[in-house]
């Protein structure tokens, strides 16, 4: 179930703190993002990553959070566009699990954040078809962090160093050439809880979770 959400449906060039309360600053990142086109999309103009967390509270620290990606054929002024999406994002820190894919290089990555103090986790090849959306997630349950590409897992780690439950967030910079001349965007933004709740044996042994059964028959 959904906790917060945003298709940034606001007036052109208004930054995103502007454009809405729900979006503030994560600590340690100075730069402004932006609602563009029309009210379709969030971007980020220049260099140096901009990114904002999401006021919307999440029940417990195992959440997704996602968003619809697409991209050009082209590099923003100021180089290839980068882009991703947070979670368990710290109010007073700079300290969160983010993903970031950039154009060009065909790359995703997993990164964490933990004061200040940056580390890549993954990387993997993730090409990106011209102006074609892909929706890029991650997920956090317990020690397990993961990305997924339209709902396909591509990322799967373990690392416990941040347990908070946090806030969701964005990420990114690089996505204009000049004028309203954007070369990618960021767009349906959601943040969900996890089904939870006790393991019952459904029929023929499978598991149910959090009212959904499993029909793989593993548990969840």
């Amino acid at each position: 179930m959904s906790f917060a959400s945003d298709a940034f449906a606001g007036t052109l060039n208004t930054e995103l703190a502007t454009y809405s309360a729900a979006w503030v600053k994560i600590t340690g990142y100075t730069q402004d993002m932006h609602v563009s086109v029309g009210g379709q999309y969030a971007i980020r103009y220049g260099a140096s990553l901009g990114a904002y967390r999401n006021t919307g509270t999440p029940p417990s620290a195992d959440y997704t959070v996602s968003a619809s990606m697409m991209t050009t054929n082209e590099d923003g002024s100021d180089g290839p566009p980068r882009f991703g999406v947070c979670g368990r994002v710290s109010s007073s820190a700079q300290t969160m699990y983010f993903t970031l894919q950039t154009r060009g290089a065909n790359t995703l990555k997993l990164y964490k954040v933990v004061a200040g103090s940056q580390t890549e986790l993954a990387s993997v090849t993730n090409a990106m078809t011209t102006s074609v959306a892909q929706t890029h997630t991650l997920s956090m349950v317990g020690t397990a962090i993961k990305v997924l590409v339209n709902a396909s897992e591509v990322i799967s780690v373990t690392d416990g160093d941040i347990t908070a439950a946090g806030f969701g967030g964005i990420i990114a910079d690089c996505m204009r050439i000049s004028g309203d001349h954007d070369v990618a965007s960021i767009d349906n933004w959601d943040a969900s809880e996890l089904a939870s709740g006790p393991v019952i044996t459904g029929p023929s042994g499978k598991q149910m979770t959090g009212g959904f059964f499993d029909l793989s028959g593993g548990t969840s």
